[in-house]
């Protein structure tokens, strides 16, 4: 099941990520967070993701260097979360409609 996990840094300060378990030890992360001060922050930054989730507005589809593929999703204050890189769009692209599709209503667990 897809989910959001709020895990903490090594340097104790605490980040969200949008799971999908797969093979292998940790799966996929559809989108994962910058480090806030407290697990509160966190939560409040997952609730800004369920709202923008069905937002098509608010992911910014961009290439990186060696032409990798990733997107941001931002609110009017910036962004809010960004995806892993991939090689292809098609990759990219598949993980902004998985967001849409449960980013949402994924429990946190």
């Amino acid at each position: 099941m897809i989910r959001f996990e709020i895990k903490a840094a090594a340097s104790g300060k605490w980040y969200f990520v949008l799971h999908v378990p797969g093979a292998g030890r940790s799966g996929r992360v559809l989108i994962g967070e910058r480090l806030h001060g407290s697990k509160a922050e966190v939560e409040q930054e997952i609730e800004a993701v369920r709202g923008l989730a069905m937002n098509e507005n608010a992911f910014e589809r961009q290439t990186g260097r060696h032409d990798q593929h990733y997107f941001v999703l931002k609110d009017a204050a910036g962004v809010v979360g960004s995806c892993d890189m991939y090689d292809l769009p098609a990759g990219r692209n598949r993980a902004i409609v998985e967001v849409k599709n449960y980013g949402s209503k994924a429990p946190i667990g």
